[in-house]
């Protein structure tokens, strides 16, 4: 797959077997951009990125909406940690009700801000 980063935090890759580690990895840009529609301040826009995204993986997008859901102590809400031991997942509806609840228990109720999110699980060859 190919990635680009414009502002909004990088992609979650989560594991199709269980025996792999980390089991969701946060893909990060080398080269992160500016938020779209920002690109007229002068700054070179980045190139996207070649990641593998292996059979039966899931990856998930998300908003800052997620990232900065806040605890109760004002701890941000971080996805890896969150969905660490999900384990493999049957496919993106389970990731995402997965990941709506777990930022509903850490926030302990209504969210300041949007989430938007997106999970895209690769089905395995064959």
């Amino acid at each position: 797959m190919r990635t680009l980063d414009c502002g909004h935090p990088g992609p979650y890759l989560l594991s199709a077997d269980a025996r792999l580690a980390p089991p969701v990895l946060r893909l990060d840009a080398a080269d992160p951009g500016l938020p779209l529609g920002m690109g007229g301040l002068g700054v070179a826009r980045p190139a996207p990125e070649s990641r593998p995204f292996p059979p039966g993986c899931t990856l998930l997008l998300v908003t800052d909406g997620v990232t900065e859901a806040r605890d109760a102590a004002g701890e941000f809400y971080d996805p890896v940690l969150g969905l660490a031991g999900l384990g493999p997942v049957a496919g993106p509806g389970e990731v995402l009700d997965a990941l709506v609840a777990d930022v509903e228990r850490w926030t302990g109720g209504p969210r300041d801000d949007d989430m938007a999110v997106l999970a895209i699980t690769r089905r395995s060859e064959g």
